[in-house]
């Protein structure tokens, strides 16, 4: 799994019981590809999301809301665009 240090990504609430947002500093797009897996590989989702723009300090800050609530609980890995972006925990 590739990892990008250029890149700073912020998941919260975790845990979560029904979404996180993922705040992410990754400039130059408008959407990404976000890939969820399990504690044990499975994949569980990949899909396009359009960042949305935040209000921050940071003009290049923008963030991706996820509906979790029809995951079961434990712990998940995310990638965007194919890089490891962190983990969260579904309650």
């Amino acid at each position: 799994v590739q990892t990008d240090d250029n890149i700073n990504t912020n998941i919260y609430p975790n845990p979560a019981a029904d979404r996180v947002f993922i705040n992410s500093t990754q400039s130059g797009n408008s959407n990404s590809a976000i890939t969820i897996y399990n504690a044990n590989g499975e994949l569980i989702s990949s899909n396009l999301y359009e960042y949305s723009p935040v209000a921050s300090d940071n003009p290049e800050s923008q963030t991706i809301q996820l509906n979790i609530s029809k995951l079961s609980k434990g712990a998940y890995l995310l990638l965007i665009d194919g890089v490891y972006s962190g983990s969260f925990i579904k309650k």
